[in-house]
């Protein structure tokens, strides 16, 4: 398996944190003392006496929250992209999240700045060569990948709803409205 953020090799679906597995276990983050053979002694762990445990997952610095750790296999924040949001559209952000209070960039830089031209694992499309498109429900990011420099630049935000009456049907009372006044605000066009 190639889990996020690895691109260049296979690991094992137990020494990953992938979603797609065979169980449902519960994650409980410990510190690992030391390794005596097929032995490992824990630490720091909520995990009740006689729990048995199934598999074990790596420390991952974006998916946790303990700075001082340190990683195994996983080289942190490698291949990162940085994401840019102009100004001009930026405009366009801080009216949803006021308006509607659906805060879009937090969700754009997490699903962008690693792997943001990755067509398989994420809601993404490639409209054409270094441009592609992320959706979030029917909004739709336009952007652009510089892979040379790990740069993402956001050129536009609009959404793919059309004004018929069983597309309103489909959709929370709030949801249409912020994609009528949002059309009604902002010049929409699609690309």
């Amino acid at each position: 398996m190639s889990p996020p953020r690895v691109l260049d090799k296979k690991i094992s679906l137990f020494a990953t944190r992938s979603p797609h597995r065979p169980n449902r276990t519960g994650l409980s983050c410990v510190k690992l003392l030391k390794i005596e053979k097929l032995n490992l002694f824990i630490s720091e762990s909520d995990i009740l006496d006689g729990s048995p445990v199934i598999d074990i997952k790596p420390y991952l610095p974006y998916c946790d929250s303990f700075p001082e750790a340190k990683t195994g296999w996983y080289k942190q924040d490698t291949n990162k992209f940085s994401v840019t949001i102009p100004p001009e559209i930026m405009v366009k952000f801080e009216w949803l999240q006021k308006t509607n209070s659906l805060d879009l960039t937090g969700y754009i830089i997490k699903q962008l700045e690693f792997e943001p031209n990755n067509i398989l694992r994420k809601r993404i499309k490639n409209l054409t060569g270094n441009d592609f498109e992320l959706s979030y429900r029917r909004w739709k990011i336009k952007y652009q990948v510089n892979v040379e420099f790990y740069s993402v630049l956001i050129q536009d935000i609009y959404n793919d709803f059309e004004n018929e009456s069983g597309s309103k049907q489909n959709l929370e009372s709030n949801e249409f409205t912020a994609y009528i006044e949002f059309n009604g605000k902002f010049s929409h066009r699609k690309f």
